[in-house]
C-alpha cells in the first residue's frame, strides 16, 4: 500500500528521532566512560582534572595525526586504483568521510589557551586617541580620534600683547585644524587655526560651544609640511589682529575679560611639531615668555598618551586596554559549538587598572548576534544577548563579592553548556541558568573588555563533556 505525503513525513520524523535517540544514548554512554576514566585517574595520581585534560588532549591529538595519516594513505590508493582501472566511488567515500571527520573535530576539539605565545594569532589592537611629547625640538600632539587636545600654560598678561607660535604640520587629514589658543579664567578660549592647506579662522568657545566662530578664509597660510608662524596681537584686552606668516587674516573685538592661559591645541586626525612659542610686551618690546622645547622634562608643557585600544600577548597573559567610554572591543577564535556539543569554557583573568567596567568572556554567531559573560572589578556579574541590531536581554547585576586587581589571584568565568542549556558562573558562584536561543549556533569564542580600563587575560579552555 503507497503512504500519503503525511504518513511519509511522520514516518521520517519516526526515523529520525529515534536515529538521534540512539546516539544521545551512545554519547551520554561516552560522557559516562570518560568522565569515569578522569575521576579514576585523579584518584590513582596526584594530578589534577586540569592536568589530566591536557593529557587527554595530547593523546587525542597524535591519535588524530595517526588517523589523518591513515587516511592520506588510503586516498593514495584510491587514486592509485583509478590509475590503474579505478575505483572511483571507493576514493570519492574516502575523502568525503575526511572531511566530515575533521569537521567533527574541530567541532569537539579541546581548547587550551595560555598565552605563552602568539601561535593563534590573537588580534593585536593599537589604536591612539592622542599623544603629546617634547620630542627633537618640539611639542608634538598627535591627534587619532576627531576630538581636540591642547596644552597651556599661565602667562602674566599685560593689556597689549603679542603671541607668536611657529608649528610644522606633518601628516594627517586635510580639514584637521591647528593653533593658537587663548584661555581665559572660566575656561573659555579664543582659538586662532590653521589648516593643513593654509586656510584660517578663529572663534571664541563660551560655555561649552563656538559662540562666534567666523568662516574659513582662502589659503594664506604655507602648505603641508611647510612652516607657518601665527601671530595675535591684543590691544586692551578688547580687540586684536590675527597674522599668517605677516600677512594679515582676521581682526575682531571680544569679551575684555583677560585670557590668563596661552597655549596651543590640535584637532582630528594629525600630527603637528609645535616648534617655538613666545608672547611679547608690545609696550616694551620684551619678551615676557618664551620656550623652544628643548627641555623634555619642562614642567609647564605635560607629556601624556591615550589610547582607544591596545592588546598584546606578554608574560603568559592576553593584555587589553581600551579608552573609550560606552564601548567594548573583543578578540576571539573560530570555535564551532553544535547542537551536539556539551562543553566547559573557562576563562581567567584579572582587572589591572581603570574604571569599573564590563569584561569577560564572549561566544557568538557573528557580528550581530553574541552572547556576552560580563564581569566587573568590584564584583558585580551578568550575561547579555545581542541580536540583529540591539540588545534583546540584559540580566540585572549579581553581587558575588570576588573582587580583582592586579595583586589578586584571577577571578574563573565558567559556562557550562550541557544540550543547549547553559550555567554560567564566577569562581563556581551561580550568576544565571538560561537556555541558549533555538536559531543560536556559536561559531567564535572570544575576550571582551569595555569602558576604559586595563585587564589581563592568563587563560581560555574549551573542554568538550
Amino acid at each position: 500500500m503507497k503512504l500519503t505525503i503525511e504518513e511519509q513525513i511522520l514516518e521520517e520524523i519516526r526515523k529520525r528521532a529515534l536515529e538521534l535517540d540512539h546516539k544521545n544514548k551512545e554519547k551520554q554512554e561516552l560522557d559516562s566512560m570518560r568522565k569515569a576514566t578522569t575521576d579514576a585517574l585523579g584518584e590513582m595520581t596526584s594530578l589534577q582534572k586540569e592536568d589530566i585534560a591536557r593529557i587527554s588532549f595530547q593523546v587525542r591529538q597524535e591519535f588524530q595525526k595517526k588517523t589523518e595519516m591513515r587516511k592520506r594513505l588510503i586516498g593514495f590508493l584510491g587514486v592509485f586504483a583509478l590509475l590503474v582501472g579505478g575505483a572511483v566511488v571507493f576514493s570519492n567515500l574516502s575523502v568525503q568521510q575526511e572531511v566530515e571527520e575533521k569537521q567533527t573535530y574541530l567541532s569537539n576539539n579541546t581548547f587550551i589557551e595560555t598565552f605563552d605565545n602568539n601561535n593563534r594569532n590573537w588580534e593585536i589592537f593599537n589604536e591612539l586617541k592622542y599623544d603629546k611629547k617634547i620630542e627633537n625640538g618640539s611639542y608634538v600632539i598627535e591627534t587619532n580620534d576627531g576630538s581636540c587636545y591642547w596644552e597651556k600654560t599661565q602667562v602674566i598678561l599685560p593689556a597689549h600683547y603679542a603671541v607668536e607660535l611657529t608649528s610644522v604640520w606633518q601628516r594627517g587629514e586635510d580639514k584637521s585644524e591647528y593653533g593658537i589658543a587663548l584661555v581665559q579664567p572660566n575656561g573659555d578660549m579664543l582659538g586662532f587655526c590653521l589648516f593643513p592647506d593654509g586656510e584660517t579662522y578663529y572663534g571664541h568657545y563660551k560655555k561649552g560651544a563656538w559662540e562666534k566662530a567666523t568662516e574659513w578664509s582662502g589659503k594664506i597660510g604655507n602648505p603641508e609640511r611647510e612652516q607657518n608662524v601665527q601671530r595675535v596681537e591684543v590691544k586692551n584686552n578688547s580687540s586684536f589682529k590675527y597674522f599668517i606668516n605677516n600677512t594679515l587674516a582676521w581682526e575682531d573685538t571680544f569679551s575684555r575679560t583677560k585670557p590668563t592661559e596661552v597655549g596651543f591645541r590640535s584637532c582630528g586626525k594629525q600630527i603637528v611639531d609645535f616648534k617655538h612659542i613666545k608672547v611679547i610686551d608690545l609696550a616694551t618690546n620684551n619678551i615676557i615668555f618664551e620656550d623652544e622645547f628643548e627641555d623634555i622634562n619642562a614642567t609647564q608643557w605635560t607629556s601624556e598618551k591615550a589610547v582607544r585600544r591596545t592588546s598584546k600577548v606578554e608574560n603568559g597573559k592576553y593584555i587589553m586596554e581600551t579608552n573609550v567610554d560606552d564601548y567594548c572591543y573583543w578578540a576571539d577564535q573560530k570555535y564551532e559549538i553544535n547542537e551536539a556539543t556539551d562543553v566547559d569554557i573557562t576563562l581567567k583573568m584579572n582587572h589591572i587598572r581603570g574604571e569599573t567596567a564590563n569584561f569577560g568572556l564572549f561566544l557568538s554567531q557573528d557580528d550581530n548576534n553574541y552572547y556576552v559573560f560580563d564581569y566587573k572589578d568590584n564584583g558585580k556579574a551578568k550575561r547579555a544577548l545581542y541580536q540583529v541590531d540591539k540588545w534583546t536581554y540584559t540580566g540585572s547585576d549579581k553581587n558575588t563579592g570576588i573582587l580583582s586587581d592586579k595583586e589578586k589571584p584571577p577571578v574563573t568565568l565558567r559556562v557550562e553548556i550541557r544540550n543547549r542549556n547553559c550555567k554560567y558562573f564566577v569562581n563556581d558562584i551561580l550568576i544565571e541558568e538560561f537556555g541558549l536561543e533555538p536559531y543560536f549556533t556559536i561559531q567564535h569564542v572570544g575576550l571582551r573588555s569595555c569602558g576604559s580600563q586595563e585587564v589581563a587575560f592568563d587563560e581560555l579552555r574549551i573542554i568538550p563533556k
